[in-house]
């Protein structure tokens, strides 16, 4: 969804944090801006990446883009409500949202993740704004990328959940055991497309 844009389109990586994503995108020729909470200008230095350090729920940013996206952040923002009417300002008509927003099936057994209802929420508010490009039924599982479904195709990317598990996996059980948690959570990472 980013790579048929074109190159001379301005793009925003919202929440961008200490990424390869945004080099890789400026690499093949776009024009990357990134924001975040922190101030990652160290990080952006010498390369044509242009940083604010802002807070997309009260952003200064001026800039309308042709594409904002966010990965797995939007699950930590407090008022989404106001960034994503923020989002939808600094975006250009017929502009590009892309967002992907980790979600707890375990209800909230993880303070960091939001549970399904929350993500349902989110989603609502911004198929209320925007016109959904990504065909997604949040009823249906595979349209959600499961640590569930990970274990089922390859074992070896959770490795607590193998009981007589050695070596790495044998430690990273015991630590959980010591910290008297049975299972990590059930994650979800939710991707949705909209246009402005």
């Amino acid at each position: 969804n980013i790579l048929d844009t074109d190159k001379n389109k301005k793009i925003l990586d919202v929440g961008s944090g200490c990424s390869f994503f945004p080099f890789y995108l400026s690499k093949l020729g776009f024009k990357v801006s990134c924001s975040d909470l922190l101030d990652l200008k160290y990080f952006f230095n010498g390369s044509n990446i242009n940083f604010y350090q802002d807070d997309i729920t009260k952003t200064n940013i001026k800039d309308e883009f042709d594409v904002i996206y966010s990965v797995s952040v939007f699950e930590h923002i407090p008022d989404k409500v106001k960034a994503i009417e923020n989002i939808y300002k600094m975006l250009k008509k017929g502009g590009k949202l892309i967002l992907t927003m980790d979600c707890d099936f375990n209800l909230n057994i993880d303070d960091m993740v939001p549970n399904y209802g929350e993500l349902a929420r989110t989603v609502g508010i911004i198929d209320s704004k925007f016109t959904k490009k990504s065909i997604y039924d949040l009823r249906r599982g595979e349209d959600l990328i499961t640590s569930e479904l990970f274990f089922a195709k390859d074992k070896w990317r959770l490795p607590w959940k193998n009981q007589n598990a050695k070596g790495l996996k044998g430690k990273i059980k015991s630590l959980l055991r010591l910290n008297s948690i049975s299972e990590l959570p059930t994650i979800a990472v939710f991707v949705g497309v909209w246009e402005k």
